[in-house]
C-alpha cells in the first residue's frame, strides 16, 4: 500500500480486522515507524470491523517531508512490562502488516529571497541578483529559478539559473536593452521550482523591482 500526503496532514492508514473462523477476540492496532517524534494512537477493532491507524507529530508540528516505511502491529492483549499477564491467561497473539510506503510532500523547502530586491539599472547595462534559499530540510534538491516578466515590460531579459542540490544560492543576471523605456519600473516575479521525488513540483516565489535609468 502507498500513501501520499501533503505536509501538515496526519498519517492515517485504513485497516480492517478480517478474522479466521472462530476468532472472536478484539485486537489492538498501532502504527509503527516513520520519522522520529511521531505519536501513534492505538485503535481497538472487533472482528470484521474497520478503522484508521493514525500517526501525528508531537505538539501538532508538521511531519518532516520524505519517504517513510510504516508497519501496523496488531495484538490481542495490551503489553505492560510492569504488570505481567496472570497465570493461565490466554496467549497474546501478535501480527504485523505488510509495509506501507508513505510519502510526505513538503509545502516549501525553505525561505526564498532575492538581493537586491529593488535596484536601478541603466539602459544597455546588466545587474546581478543573488537568489537564495534558506533550506529548512535536509533534502538534496536542485531548484530551477526563472524570471516571470509582466506582459507589458519590454527590453528586460534574464536567463534561467539553477540553485544546485548542494548549494543555497545562485546568481541571476538581468540585461536591460538599449531601447528599454527610461523611467519605467518593472515588478518581476522570481520563481524557484524543485522537483520532489522527480515528479512533484515545489514552487517558491519572491519579487524584485527594477527601475530603468538613463
Amino acid at each position: 500500500q502507498k500513501l501520499t500526503l501533503k505536509q501538515g496532514e496526519k498519517i492515517s492508514i485504513p485497516v480492517k480486522l478480517v478474522p479466521n473462523e472462530g476468532f472472536k477476540t478484539n485486537v489492538q492496532v498501532v502504527a509503527l515507524g516513520g520519522p522520529t517524534g511521531l505519536i501513534p494512537q492505538t485503535l481497538t477493532l472487533t472482528p470484521g470491523q474497520g478503522g484508521n491507524a493514525t500517526l501525528d507529530a508531537k505538539g501538532g508540528a508538521p511531519i518532516a517531508p520524505g519517504n517513510y516505511t510504516i508497519f501496523l502491529r496488531g495484538q490481542t492483549q495490551a503489553v505492560n512490562p510492569k504488570k505481567p499477564a496472570p497465570k493461565g491467561a490466554p496467549p497474546n497473539i501478535v501480527n504485523y502488516s505488510m509495509p506501507v510506503s508513505v510519502t510526505i510532500i513538503p509545502k516549501q523547502l525553505g525561505k526564498f529571497t532575492a538581493t537586491p530586491a529593488t535596484a536601478k539599472v541603466s539602459v544597455g547595462k546588466e545587474i546581478e541578483v543573488t537568489v537564495k534559499l534558506a533550506r529548512q530540510y535536509d533534502l538534496p534538491l536542485a531548484l530551477k529559478v526563472e524570471a516571470i516578466l509582466p506582459p507589458n515590460v519590454k527590453g528586460i531579459s534574464a536567463k534561467d539559473v539553477t540553485i544546485k542540490a548542494g548549494a543555497d544560492e545562485a546568481k541571476l543576471t538581468f540585461t536591460v536593452a538599449p531601447n528599454a523605456t527610461i523611467g519605467s519600473t518593472a515588478m518581476i516575479t522570481l520563481r524557484a521550482t524543485a522537483m520532489f521525488n522527480d515528479t512533484v513540483p515545489i514552487v517558491h516565489e519572491t519579487k524584485v523591482t527594477l527601475a530603468i535609468a538613463k
